[in-house]
């Protein structure tokens, strides 16, 4: 991950348009977005850098404001070995705004007789990390498979790729 060296916002961002570089005024969506910007010259290639170097404002919030963040988290999830995901999550801070996000969605399909429980799973001989958050509901089997699939056509397919493998859903039904 970048070092932050300097937060700047900007007004003006270029763009890469076959193989020539276009300075571009940002739309007001665009205007959202803070460019954490390295102290060297980028290079030729700077639009890739600039989009690997982009985040949103809630973003730095989060690495701004991560003790709060987790505080946040833990009103809403019940954690398991709280040291190691606290840990995980400081080293995958971008993680803390899909938590809020899966929070809402979860609640929303499964309704509000969920437990949420998030846990930390591991395989050391593949050195793979992964965080699970842990939908508790009592009800039928059938009808969790149901609202699992629906949970995962309107919000976790078109999120999957953000959350590095980072982060997956398992149901329980209690």
């Amino acid at each position: 991950m970048p070092t932050l060296l300097k937060v700047e916002r900007r007004e003006w961002w270029y763009a890469s348009n076959g193989g020539t570089i276009e300075e571009k005024q940002m739309s007001a969506q665009e205007d959202k977005k803070i460019f954490i910007m390295p102290e060297k010259e980028l290079s030729s290639t700077f639009s890739e850098e600039l989009l690997d170097l982009s985040v949103t404002k809630s973003e730095i919030d989060t690495y701004l404001n991560f003790d709060e963040k987790i505080e946040e988290m833990t009103i809403l999830y019940h954690f398991i070995q709280e040291k190691e995901v606290r840990y995980f999550l400081e080293e995958n801070k971008f993680l803390i705004s899909f938590l809020k996000e899966a929070y809402t969605q979860i609640k929303r399909i499964f309704g509000g007789e969920t437990d949420l429980t998030l846990m930390l799973t591991d395989d050391p001989e593949e050195n793979f990390e992964e965080l699970i958050i842990v939908v508790h509901i009592r009800t039928s089997v059938k009808k969790v498979i149901k609202l699992r699939e629906k949970l995962h056509k309107e919000w976790l397919f078109s999120v999957i790729p953000q959350l590095k493998g980072k982060l997956n859903i398992l149901v329980e039904v209690i």
